[in-house]
């Protein structure tokens, strides 16, 4: 700790211990959310997380979406955790609380607002599966038209021509006609993770034109 704070909890060493941290306690964190038990803890520290019936039902059957959950979670906490619990000193070690449990402490104040983005979320990629097959039959229905495919195309380059990882790839291999599952494993990616990059990603560029201002 002394050592992280001499580097202002910040740098590669900052990175090295909350990127452990976030893995130790990911597993956990998983955990409760199946069993309900972080709902519970959420009530207690008065920011309930409520979720309509479905969803909840969603997390008990889907491995990925309560690993997507968690680490929504997660990585608000670890902010959270950063500023209050090290850089204004609220955690000691004389506190009675190992940092594990005060970051899981955390977790817990943070997953009322966590659920709600996580919902939100979920809403939103249930709409764009129901209107997805509309959307594919415009996209074959244009392209059959070469010179709107090549404009489509031209403008996707140019999009992502300066994106990070993993859009850039992702466009690449588009083009090249691959299935969303075949890219997420060659990219090392979870499909969801894969899917909700590609999704922030159409929605950045949505009304946008290639210059990156609002058309």
């Amino acid at each position: 700790m002394a050592m992280l704070r001499q580097e202002g909890f910040s740098g590669p060493m900052w990175d090295l211990f909350s990127g452990r941290l976030l893995d130790g306690c990911r597993g956990t964190v998983m955990k409760w959310i199946e069993s309900g038990r972080l709902f519970g803890m959420a009530m207690d520290a008065g920011r309930p997380a409520t979720l309509s019936p479905a969803l909840r039902a969603h997390l008990l059957r889907d491995e990925n979406a309560r690993h997507d959950l968690a680490s929504d979670v997660l990585l608000a906490a670890v902010r959270v955790f950063r500023e209050r619990a090290l850089v204004e000193g609220q955690w000691s070690a004389s506190g009675g609380a190992n940092l594990r449990t005060f970051f899981l402490n955390m977790v817990a104040l943070q997953f009322s607002n966590a659920t709600r983005a996580w919902a939100a979320s979920e809403r939103d990629r249930e709409h764009q599966s129901l209107t997805g097959e509309i959307a594919q039959w415009e996209d074959e229905r244009e392209a059959t038209n070469p010179y709107r495919a090549a404009d489509a195309r031209m403008e996707l380059e140019a999009l992502g021509r300066h994106a990070a990882f993993p859009i850039r790839p992702m466009i690449q291999l588009r083009q090249l006609e691959w299935k969303p599952a075949d890219i997420a494993e060659a990219l090392d990616m979870k499909p969801r993770a894969a899917e909700k990059a590609w999704g922030r990603f159409t929605k950045q560029v949505r009304g946008q034109g290639t210059d990156g201002r609002p058309s």
